[in-house]
């Protein structure tokens, strides 16, 4: 089964208030507003430069993704993604900007496989790591700060 990842940018609703329809754009946070998730919202609502639907490959191969990067975070610590990943399958706001963050402070040492052939166990392991791993900071990049990410959505 492959694994997609729905990623929405500048997330906004209109606020009209009053008879006249006059009101106001506003970005929202959907865990908030929405109870987490999005799967009740068509796509209709979209324009479709506002979102992506990424596949990560397959669900074992995103799990053995997560497998890595928690053994990675032994040595680096503080991953945001590990902890919000076990709890929820939405990411938003300040999770987001926090996953950026520190992916682009790391990305260094991801590239550097002397420093990291303890923690494969083959070269093409290493490579689909790399490769998971720069998809997913082009999404965290992509839906800044009125983002939203649902991990394993069902969307199409």
């Amino acid at each position: 089964m492959i694994f997609k990842i729905l990623a929405l940018k500048n997330f906004c609703i209109g606020n009209y208030r009053g008879n006249k329809g006059i009101g106001s754009i506003e970005g929202i946070q959907p865990s908030i507003n929405f109870n987490g998730g999005l799967d009740y919202l068509g796509e209709y609502m979209y324009h479709c430069d506002d979102y992506i639907i990424a596949e990560l490959g397959t669900c074992k191969q995103f799990r053995e993704y997560i497998t890595g990067l928690e053994k990675i975070n032994s040595i680096l610590e503080d991953c945001p993604f590990l902890e919000a990943c076990k709890s929820t399958n939405t990411l938003t706001g300040s999770i987001i900007t926090e996953c950026q963050i520190w992916w682009e402070t790391n990305i260094d040492l991801i590239f550097k496989p002397h420093l990291l052939k303890d923690f494969f166990t083959s070269e093409l392991e290493h490579l689909q790591f790399q490769a998971m791993h720069l998809k997913m900071l082009e999404l965290f990049r992509f839906c800044a700060k009125f983002g939203f990410i649902q991990l394993a959505t069902s969307k199409n």
